[in-house]
This record gives C-alpha cells, sequence and structure tokens, in this order.
C-alpha cells in the first residue's frame, strides 16, 4: 500500500525536477565568430543573421571577427572556447 502512495511522488519528482534546477539557454550573450574581416559578405551575412536570432534567443549576439592565415585563427579560436 506504502509503494503505491510512494511510486506517484517519484515519478513526478524525477519529471519536474529537471526542469526547476535547469538553467535558461543561453545565460549570457552569444558570441559569433566570423572568420572573415569587417565589411565583406561573409560579415555582412553574418551580422544580419545574428540581428535575426536576437529576438528568439532572447539574448545579444556578438559579432567577433578573427581575421587571418585564411580562415585559420578564427576557426581556431572558435574551438578553443568549447
Amino acid at each position: 500500500m506504502t509503494m503505491c502512495r510512494i511510486a506517484p511522488a517519484v515519478v513526478l519528482a524525477l519529471t519536474l525536477g529537471g526542469h526547476v534546477l535547469a538553467q535558461s539557454y543561453p545565460a549570457k550573450p552569444v558570441r559569433a565568430i566570423i572568420p572573415a574581416g569587417t565589411g565583406t559578405p561573409t560579415d555582412i551575412a553574418g551580422r544580419a543573421i545574428g540581428l535575426a536570432i536576437a529576438p528568439h534567443l532572447g539574448q545579444q549576439i556578438i559579432i567577433d571577427n578573427r581575421v587571418g592565415a585564411n580562415g585559420i585563427i578564427g576557426m581556431a579560436s572558435g574551438i578553443h572556447d568549447l
């Protein structure tokens, strides 16, 4: 009889517990690394996408241009931030 009373409470705690402790994503501004110079078509497209996505995320999108070595510097800086 006591197991019939405890089981629903355990199931409820397991299903709702994650939502209570979960942190909203993203919790801080999102940084988009663009491996191209300022004013290039890649930069303009990245900024346009950032402006379109920002209201849906509820966070600011920061565009970070990392130029040099045919995009390797920008790609490497993004990998190290993971």
